[in-house]
């Protein structure tokens, strides 16, 4: 994994919080669960067209980089 152990935790902690949310949600009527899975979707959505799609790119001499390779850019 490009971020390691790092990179999992912070998976976990972004599951653990929308575990979290929709439990809430689910204990209270006045909570619109739909609200909750839109917002997740479409934040989802944006990060995947305009966040930073990260690669290790190996160069000629061994030395490797980090490259960002967005689907979309934003000048």
């Amino acid at each position: 994994s490009l971020f390691g152990k790092s990179g999992e935790r912070g998976l976990a902690s972004l599951r653990q919080t929308f575990v979290t949310n929709l439990i809430y949600g689910f204990m209270s009527p006045q909570i619109d669960n739909w609200g909750h899975i839109g917002g997740a979707l479409g934040g989802a959505t944006i990060a995947y067209h305009f966040g930073p799609k990260l690669y290790l790119a190996a160069l000629p001499n061994g030395q490797r980089i980090v490259l960002d390779k967005p689907n979309i850019r934003v000048p």
